[in-house]
């Protein structure tokens, strides 16, 4: 989308390939909150089961790595307090 955006005259402020790379990462960090939230909102199932497991899928996934920027850090720490 920005190679599009910064190929047309306009006065739009555009993201740096930095803050791009900032969405990407937040988005991956909320990939799993979206799974369990669909799986969660389920109408045509039960969920009472899925919750222990989900739990701990959510923990797995924001469990810190050393590869983790300091923002995403910070989210995976605080998701889990």
């Amino acid at each position: 989308m920005e190679k599009s955006l910064n190929s047309h005259t306009h006065s739009i402020t555009l993201l740096t390939d930095s803050k791009w790379d900032k969405l990407r990462v937040i988005e991956k960090l909320l990939q799993p909150c979206e799974r369990v939230s669909c799986m969660l909102g389920g109408e045509k199932y039960v969920t009472v089961s899925v919750v222990l497991p989900l739990r701990a899928y959510l923990k797995n996934e924001m469990t810190v790595s050393d590869d983790d920027p300091g923002y995403a850090r910070k989210f995976k720490e605080a998701f889990l307090h």
